[in-house]
This record gives structure tokens, sequence and C-alpha cells, in this order.
């Protein structure tokens, strides 16, 4: 994926001075520029496009520099800043830096000061990129671990129907009766496929991913597609999981096994949830709201004390037992979603369950 990076100035030779100077880079998708004149155009090109990086000038019509600076280090974290100042205005840079800017530029603006600036960023966003997808991995791990045992009794269904039809198809040849063989096989066929799409999921879900395999799809069947390694699992707790879903949902363009990781580590939130409860239900709720798919998972469990809601979504942040969790699962899940440019949280009140709701941009590519 090419990296983008978002210029923001108001000076109006600032894109073809740039887009002159950086065309053999340009021509060779080492790295796009996108511009902007202004904080309120720069924040529409961040809503609807995948930014990796923002150079802004500071003083600008509209939403400035230092205000722009503020709005994507609240909604977008994960993008790096640049900004870019005259010579002494120090105060200004320092506010920059203090509100998290990754670096910053003097003016007049040295082409040769650029390029470095620009290759020290990008490298510094793929070194995270690269951190971020082994905890991912290492949380895909983890849960694989926990669904192991699922898994393997989801398996023996089938193989179990199909240890039976062999012996019966068996007999049934040897002596001379072949009416029902036909049946019998056609029976073994879809075990087979079961066990097939069950052992394929389970591979690409704990494979390694990268951006380049987003797609449409439906939410729908993303759920679909977790919920098929936790089915077993849910049945041997006693767990009901009630589904509501949209059924003219509009596609999201995603990366479906990053989005299976998130609802993975809410399934299995809510499964220790419900592990005291006298009521063991899962909700999952599925629809439209103006631009925007929303998924609600709600459980019936024990909920969770206020004192813990703002910390819920921090690294490494748990109030399950020494062992028994490394509190990666819903930060890397507040990342995933932060990642497909949706937005998720909780609502939760001790005695009264936990509902987790995830708001997703109907597709568009980025």
């Amino acid at each position: 994926m090419v990296p983008i990076i978002l210029v923001v100035d108001d000076e109006k030779d600032i894109p073809d001075l740039i887009s002159i100077q950086f065309y053999k880079e340009i021509e060779a998708g080492i790295f796009k520029f996108l511009f902007a004149s202004h904080g309120a155009e720069a924040l529409e090109l961040l809503k609807k496009t995948h930014i990796d990086m923002v150079i802004t000038d500071i003083i600008m019509p509209n939403i400035d520099g230092l205000k722009l600076l503020e709005r994507i280090s609240d909604l977008y974290p994960k993008v790096k800043t640049v900004v870019v100042s005259a010579y002494g205005d120090i105060k200004n840079i320092r506010v920059a830096m203090n509100c998290g800017a990754f670096d910053f530029l003097v003016k007049p603006l040295q082409m040769s000061d650029l390029f470095i600036t620009i290759n020290k960023t990008l490298a510094a966003i793929q070194k995270e990129k690269e951190i971020e997808a082994q905890l991912l991995q290492s949380a895909k791990l983890a849960s694989l671990g926990e669904l192991a045992t699922s898994v393997a009794h989801e398996l023996n269904q089938p193989l179990g129907v199909i240890s039976l039809n062999t012996e019966i198809t068996a007999e049934e040849v040897d002596n001379g009766n072949y009416g029902n063989v036909p049946e019998t096989l056609a029976m073994t066929v879809k075990q087979v496929k079961k066990a097939i799409s069950i052992i394929n999921h389970l591979r690409n879900f704990g494979r390694k991913t990268s951006r380049g395999e987003y797609k449409k799809t439906t939410l729908n069947q993303v759920i679909a597609d977790t919920l098929l390694l936790f089915e077993r699992q849910f049945k041997l707790d006693n767990v009901e999981v009630i589904q509501k879903l949209s059924m003219d949902l509009p596609e999201v363009f995603c990366h479906p096994i990053q989005l299976e990781q998130v609802f993975t580590n809410l399934l299995n939130n809510a499964k220790d949830a419900l592990k005291e409860s006298t009521e063991k239900k899962i909700y999952i709720r599925t629809f439209q709201q103006d631009s925007t798919n929303i998924v609600e998972l709600e459980d019936t469990g024990a909920g969770i004390p206020q004192k813990y809601l703002n910390s819920i979504f921090t690294p490494f942040f748990t109030t399950k037992d020494m062992g028994n969790g490394t509190g990666l699962g819903l930060s890397i899940s507040y990342a995933i979603i932060q990642e497909h440019k949706g937005q998720i949280s909780v609502q939760s009140k001790v005695g009264d369950g936990t509902l987790f709701r995830i708001e997703l941009p109907i597709a568009t590519e980025p």
C-alpha cells in the first residue's frame, strides 16, 4: 500500500512545487501526496481517505494548523503529523509538539529537509505498524488457544459422522446392498465440506495479514464466520446467542480477518462475563444509521464497574485474574476499528450487563 501524505497549506504554489520536486517518487509509487488549503478541508480528506502522514502549516484560515493538530490527535491518533512554521516561531512549535506533532520544519521550506523528514516519519510509521502487527498476531494466537478445545469438539462431530457413514457404506457394499449408498455418500461429502470449512477458517484466522487484503463485505458475514468458531463452546456453556441482523445492511470496505479478531475478543469477554450469570444470553444486532453501519454486542453478564470504563481500551489493562488475560484484546480491537475509520464504545453497569457498539462507514475504498 502506497503511503499517503496530506499537505495542508494555503500557499497556492505548494502543490505544484511539491509535485515537481517529488515527481520521481510519485511516479515510482514510493509515496502519494494529497493537498488541502485549510484545516476543514484536511479533516474531510482524513474522514474519507486512509492517510498516513500530515504536513501542515500553522497559520491558515478557517481551522489553523494547531487546531487541526488537536483534532487529528483526538480522531486519528495513528496519523503522524509534521508542522511547518516560520523561523523564530518557537512558541507555536512548542505548542504543536506538546499536542503530539512528530516533527517540525521551518519556513522557507527546503525540499531537501522535507525529503529527509518524510522518510524519517514514514520509517517511524512502518515500525509502529510492524509492532502492531506482532501484537495483533499474538492476540490472535492467544484467541486460537482459548478456542482450541471448542474447535476440537466442533470437528469431532463431522469426523464422527464421516467415520460412521464409511463403516455403514462398507457393510452395505459387502452385503450387496447398494440402494442407500448414494444418500450415505452425499451425507459424508456434506460433513467433509463442513470440516474443511472449519479448518480453513481457523487457518485464515491465525495467519498474518496485511492491509492489501481489504475488500468489500457485509458485517453480517463477518459475524457469521466468527460465530462458526464459538458454536460448540456456547452450547457447552449453555450460552444463548440471539441475532437481530439487518438483512439489507450495506457493505463495508474492511479487512474481514481483522474484524473477526474484534468480534472474537468481544465474544470471549462476553463468555467470561456470563460464567456466574443465571441468564446467559448474548445479543448481536446490526443496523444502518445514516452513512454508518452499527454492530451492537450485548451480554447479560455481571457488568463492568464504572471506575474501569475509561481504561478499558488501554493496553495491558485487564480486570481478569493473573494468567487469564493479557489486557491486549480490547486495545487491539480499538486500534483495528480506528484503522477502519470507525468507532468502538462501551456501556455497562454492574449487574446489568455490558454493551459494545461498533460504528463503521459504508464501503468506500481508501
